[in-house]
């Protein structure tokens, strides 16, 4: 089972159902072959502005920007749940991504969801290779869930 928690800090016409996450959440799980799936699993979801995202950005990435998710990885037992962790999408951000990728606000949402909850299960992409697993990964979920996904959206740092 999984449990979700939306909280919205931010006024927004998103229109995505707790159910939908949920779905979304198990074939993510599913995909990146998590035994995750034998437990209770909980993790909860951020809406928030640009100017809190700016600051959890700097604070936690090193960044003084506003980004469109961050991943905060739990990891433990609480109650008789795995806590994967949070996940906090910048509303705003998404909108213009939205916008500027020709597709609907729902549909960023539950792509930046998918982005978040494979870095809450470990996954990074930070060379070419986790990049490209991060990408397939994604790709697949938004495809189960009947999502169209914009190839080439996951960045890395590359090295030097």
């Amino acid at each position: 089972m999984v449990r979700l928690e939306i909280i919205r800090s931010h006024r927004t016409k998103v229109q995505i159902k707790k159910g939908d996450l949920v779905r979304v959440a198990k074939e993510v799980i599913r995909l990146a072959g998590d035994n995750l799936m034998q437990e209770n699993v909980a993790l909860s979801v951020k809406l928030c502005g640009t100017r809190l995202m700016r600051q959890l950005n700097a604070t936690f990435a090193g960044h003084d920007y506003a980004t469109d998710v961050l991943s905060f990885p739990h990891g433990s037992k609480i109650d008789d749940s795995y806590y994967l962790g949070d996940i906090i999408i910048c509303v705003p951000i998404a909108q213009l991504q939205a916008s500027q990728l020709g597709h609907s606000l729902e549909t960023e949402f539950i792509t930046l969801f998918v982005h978040g909850l494979l870095h809450l299960l470990g996954y990074d992409h930070s060379t070419r290779e986790q990049r490209d697993e991060m990408e397939n990964l994604t790709q697949s979920a938004l495809y189960l869930v009947g999502v169209r996904y914009v190839p080439g959206r996951i960045e890395y740092e590359q090295e030097e």
